[in-house]
């Protein structure tokens, strides 16, 4: 996230606190499913192509807020970085099951 998206989540933490925006974050993941729901029901029109990027958006702030409240910025990277290289390990997998077995036994 750029570091304007950045400062205004900071603000969004510094004015309605932690509680609210984890509970704003459940509010916007819930907006999200209903969006992609909508758009698949309704036949990938246009209209609803725009709410669920909308609301895509919406969940990247909330996530980026979450990031803010839980960790270091260089603790969520590794992580991050970490389901990354799960996800490339998958793909590349002739046998995407054995993958997700292998990743369960790991932890």
């Amino acid at each position: 996230m750029n570091v304007g998206g950045q400062i205004a989540c900071k603000k969004a933490i510094d004015k309605w606190g932690k509680e609210k925006q984890f509970d704003m974050a459940i509010e916007e993941l819930s907006e999200l499913m209903k969006a992609i729901v909508k758009y698949r029901r309704h036949g990938y029109v246009p209209v609803w192509r725009i709410k669920v990027l909308e609301e895509v958006a919406d969940v990247e702030l909330m996530c980026e807020q979450i990031v803010m409240l839980l960790s270091k910025e260089a603790e969520y990277n590794r992580i991050f970085n970490n389901k990354v290289e799960n996800l490339e390990n998958i793909i590349e997998d002739d046998d995407p099951m054995r993958g997700l077995v292998a990743k369960k036994v790991k932890k």
